[in-house]
């Protein structure tokens, strides 16, 4: 039962964090680039509230929780070794998880308090959230691949 459990986790775990991934990815590719040529701070802020919803929570919390429970099953039963690309995935995308709540929420938070224009506000926010951003979506992305690549390796 836990090698069927673990199995189901670790497909969990890869899909989710690869969402992650695609979505960090828009952002570093796209939509921050845009929104950094203009004041952005009043569509920062709503795609900040529009991004809140249950389809994006439910993604957001699978991955690093579906990562957690396949560590410590696969840890737990010995299904995991320490050159395994499933251990070092899972870590990673616990690892972009925590980036995300420790510097990409407490900047959104601190924006959201900005009522008027503030350039200068808004380029300490793009400084500090792309960077944050690229790195949650690269450890994202190498985190999915490295699950991926537990299964195949």
């Amino acid at each position: 039962m836990s090698i069927v459990l673990f199995q189901i986790l670790s497909v969990i775990a890869a899909t989710s964090t690869a969402l992650l991934a695609g979505i960090y990815f828009i952002f570093h590719n796209t939509v921050m680039i845009v929104l950094a040529e203009q004041d952005g701070i009043k569509t920062m802020n709503r795609i900040n509230q529009v991004i809140l919803n249950k389809t994006f929570l439910l993604i957001f919390m699978l991955s690093p929780l579906s990562s957690l429970l396949m560590l410590a099953i696969g840890l737990a039963e010995g299904l995991l070794t320490f050159h395994s690309p499933l251990l070092y995935g899972a870590l990673l995308a616990i690892l972009g998880f925590l980036i995300t709540i420790r510097f990409n929420v407490p900047l959104n938070n601190s924006l959201a308090l900005v009522t008027d224009s503030d350039r200068n506000v808004w380029e300490h926010y793009l400084v500090h959230w792309v960077t944050w951003n690229s790195r949650r979506f690269y450890l994202s992305i190498i985190a999915g691949a490295a699950i991926v690549g537990g299964f195949v390796f």
